[in-house]
This record gives structure tokens, sequence and C-alpha cells, in this order.
């Protein structure tokens, strides 16, 4: 898993190289973020998205960077003792 997410990180990252399948046609170097200039990406911030899989949660907010979901957000009450 540690490697398969440092795989995806460093494509997120560096961009990658998407090989076409007629090999008369050049391939295409893909960047997922433009680091260079920060305004040309899409940043949205969702909450309580609900999620289907094995089975349901519902995060708090979801960071959304050119439509990838990259970070996900819990937020827990310091303040209730028996938030779980």
């Amino acid at each position: 898993m540690y490697e398969s997410n440092k795989a995806i990180i460093k494509m997120i990252t560096d961009g990658f190289v998407l090989k076409r399948e007629i090999r008369s046609k050049k391939d295409l170097y893909i960047q997922l973020i433009d680091f260079e200039k920060l305004e040309n990406n899409l940043f949205k911030i969702v909450n309580q998205l609900e999620i289907q899989g094995y089975e349901k949660r519902l995060p708090d907010a979801i960071v959304y960077v050119n439509g990838l979901p990259l970070v996900v957000i819990e937020f827990k009450s310091a303040v209730k003792v028996n938030t779980t």
C-alpha cells in the first residue's frame, strides 16, 4: 500500500507520460496540478458528501484539486466527551 500511494503522489506532483496505443501518435505529458501558477487550478471543498463503498461513509469535508479528492477531513469536538 505504501508503494502504490508513493507512486500515485509522484504522478500527482510530477505529472506522467500517457503512452498512446497508436504508436504513430505522440505520447502526452499529463500534469494534474499546476504548481507554478496556482490560479490555473480549481479548488473545491465539499462537506458531508456520502460515499458508498464496503460501508457508507460521511466525511466532514473533502478537498478537491482539479477534480481529484486529495484531502479527507474529519472534525471532532474537543468539548463533547462522548464524541466518536
